[in-house]
């Protein structure tokens, strides 16, 4: 019986997709019912096989799967600490998503943005360029990092955009649309002016 239990315990843990992470990742935060089963009303923190730990955790290395978060209006702030991405599933609810202090943001390929996002903040990120975003959004910020072009972005429903204080120097293969009307550019004057030149 003792063998039969070491082995289902080697298989399930082989089974784990957190154990595809880079070594340096232990513990991955999650919001997923199948992990989290001491606390099915919040988020909670998985090994590499998957098993939860208990709280309170001062440390991870990887942001996992928010399948079953029930949050429409979200706001994380990474305080400077570099995470891994690649395994992110956001919350499908989400309308508006505050992510602040991450100095990389590097998403799956396959990664798919809440189908109703409408409401987008990514202030104070050292990131240099954007990754694909929904056409759904009207509100985006990205104000104070470290973004120096915008290329391939569906910014035709966008209302309001705020890039003030970044490095902007390209814009490339971007769609905007007539109705902006709110504007915010200070200390970024490429924006304004290609706005000015297309005519918005």
């Amino acid at each position: 019986m003792l063998r039969v239990l070491v082995t289902w315990s080697a298989v399930a843990s082989a089974k784990c997709i957190y154990d595809t992470l880079p070594p340096s990742v232990n513990l991955t935060l999650v919001w997923n019912f199948s992990y989290c089963k001491s606390s099915k009303s919040a988020s909670c923190y998985v090994n590499r096989s998957c098993v939860e730990q208990q709280k309170p955790v001062k440390s991870f290395e990887a942001i996992g799967d928010f399948s079953d978060s029930p949050d429409t209006d979200g706001h994380m702030n990474g305080y400077d600490k570099v995470y891994d991405w690649s395994l992110f599933i956001a919350p499908p609810n989400m309308i508006s998503y505050t992510l602040n202090g991450y100095p990389r943001i590097e998403l799956s390929p396959t990664f798919k943005w809440p189908p109703r996002l409408a409401n987008l903040a990514l202030d104070g990120n050292l990131i240099t360029t954007l990754p694909p975003l929904p056409p759904t959004l009207t509100s985006l910020s990205v104000a104070s990092t470290a973004i120096i072009s915008l290329e391939n972005l569906d910014f035709s429903n966008l209302t309001f955009l705020d890039i003030s204080s970044t490095p902007l120097k390209t814009i490339k293969n971007v769609t905007f649309s007539s109705k902006m009307f709110t504007l915010e550019a200070a200390n970024s004057t490429t924006l304004s002016m290609y706005l000015l030149f297309i005519g918005i």
